[in-house]
């Protein structure tokens, strides 16, 4: 069953979808956190493929879309690396208090991005264990740096950029934040990833106290065949059943 929820912080609409798994109990949660410019679907649907994954095996997901992303409020331009954690707090938080999830069975997944908010925001969330697909670690997408000192934003990656945005990512450091969750973490990790280099998911893995990683060879950022997108799934099912309290 797909239920759309709404989930409101700090005055924004963040806007989701609910993957409920048929159950007469409580049943465990997934929560999914996107990348950088994409939305609650992620790239070829493969966060649609893996709730629908996750509902046949009985577990529960919820997909969302970051603020200023996809059809939740605000701006594109507004967004942050802190407002995306501010969003994953309260999303979390909502998942908590559903009473047809299990509080205490809580996981996260995330892609690029969503990886470095996972990083952010694990010591406090709590998740269980957590499954990163290709995480990235801090970058900058605007070219023209003199047009974002004047005008408050600039092209970058297709959208416009916020400066606190690249402010914000110059600011943080995302593995000594990861260094503070000691719970399980798998790190999925395509091969041939065109965007986020080896010293980036080295750093993760020595950040994390209890991470592995399984490779899909060949692999790129986004999984974009859908071998490599089965495998990735199958890797991250697998993963969080046998985490399953």
């Amino acid at each position: 069953m797909q239920i759309p929820v709404e989930i409101y912080r700090d005055g924004y609409a963040i806007r989701g979808t609910l993957h409920l798994a048929p159950s007469t109990k409580k049943t465990p949660v997934v929560l999914m956190f996107h990348c950088f410019t994409c939305d609650r679907n992620a790239g070829w649907f493969r966060f649609v493929m893996l709730s629908r994954r996750l509902e046949r095996e009985g577990i529960s997901s919820l997909r969302f879309d970051f603020m200023g992303s996809g059809e939740s409020d605000g701006e594109f331009y507004e967004m942050t690396p802190l407002t995306e954690a501010k969003d994953a707090e309260a999303v979390a938080s909502y998942a908590r208090s559903r009473p047809e999830l299990d509080p205490d069975n809580l996981f996260i997944v995330t892609l690029s991005m969503g990886g470095l908010i996972a990083a952010l925001t694990a010591h406090k969330i709590r998740p269980r264990a957590m499954v990163l697909w290709n995480p990235s670690g801090t970058f900058n997408p605007v070219q023209d740096m003199e047009l974002l000192k004047k005008n408050g934003k600039a092209p970058g990656s297709g959208m416009y950029i916020g400066k606190e945005f690249v402010d914000v990512m110059q600011s943080i450091d995302p593995y000594s934040e990861a260094s503070k969750y000691d719970g399980k973490v798998l790190i999925v990790r395509g091969t041939l990833d065109e965007i986020v280099g080896d010293d980036v998911i080295n750093s993760y893995l020595k950040a994390y106290s209890n991470a592995e990683i399984y490779k899909i060879e060949g692999a790129d950022h986004n999984f974009s065949t859908m071998d490599w997108a089965e495998a990735a799934i199958g890797a991250t099912v697998n993963y969080i059943k046998s985490h399953v309290a």
